[in-house]
């Protein structure tokens, strides 16, 4: 009778864990959600954006030989663009350095608001002095791609 309890002690505390393991590998990615990650500011926009939507959005490269910006007005692919954002997530990494390879997304809203985020060497996100690691970035490429036939990331 005793070794029946202890095997459906065992077998409960194995499933339990299970399902424990199971219930975090399925939530959310690891890290910041973009917008939170950025504060308050971005939190509006983000608002802001579910409810009225923009009126463009801009790709920018800044390199070694920069192009013109690209804008596009589409509201599928400014869409796009936001969803990637929303998606993308800030997995830590921080580090400090500079390059000269910038990647900007600037979206104009339509109470003449705007709000921006800039990337460097592919998938760093630039906050202030410090560069830290995204999550997501290939799908903002997907969604816009820079037309600026030097664009390296």
């Amino acid at each position: 009778m005793r070794f029946k309890r202890s095997c459906a002690f065992i077998v409960i505390l194995t499933l339990m864990l299970g399902m424990s393991l199971f219930l975090n590998g399925c939530s959310a990615q690891k890290g910041t959600p973009l917008f939170e990650y950025l504060g308050q500011d971005a939190l509006e926009f983000a608002d802001n954006f579910r409810s009225n939507g923009a009126l463009s959005v801009t790709v920018r490269y800044d390199g070694e030989a920069s192009g013109e910006p690209y804008t596009v007005k589409d509201e599928q692919t400014i869409q796009a663009v936001f969803n990637a954002l929303d998606n993308m997530v800030v997995t830590g990494g921080k580090r400090s350095g500079h390059t000269d390879d910038y990647l900007v997304y600037f979206f104009e809203m339509h109470d003449n608001s705007g709000f921006y985020v800039t990337f460097q060497e592919g998938r760093f996100l630039t906050d202030r002095e410090d560069q830290v690691n995204v999550k997501g970035f290939d799908a903002l490429i997907a969604a816009l791609p820079p037309q600026d036939p030097d664009f390296r990331f």
